[in-house]
């Protein structure tokens, strides 16, 4: 499960990690116009004393699909995925 949320140009995810989980990536691809991708950071953090994962990306301007993953080596076992436009 993720919390988002996001000032201007950054989008930031907040994730309760699921069981089996051992690593989580941010990325995101452009929706309208020339086809861009854009990568994130996902860090581990205590989050009111719990332990989450805390993902950033900074976007330039236009249409995102942003999406975190939680993977096993090659596998991804959880997704969560938001759509902003920044301007």
């Amino acid at each position: 499960m993720a919390k988002w949320s996001r000032t201007r140009r950054t989008v930031r995810a907040i994730i309760t990690p699921a069981a089996a989980v051992t690593s989580y990536r941010m990325s995101a691809v452009a929706t309208k116009g020339k086809a861009s991708t854009r990568k994130g950071r996902c860090v581990a953090a205590k989050v009111k004393g719990a332990k989450r994962q805390r993902c950033t990306i900074t976007l330039p301007k236009g249409r995102w699909s942003v999406t975190v993953q939680g993977r096993k080596g090659p596998v991804v076992l959880a997704a969560a995925t938001r759509v902003y436009a920044v301007k």
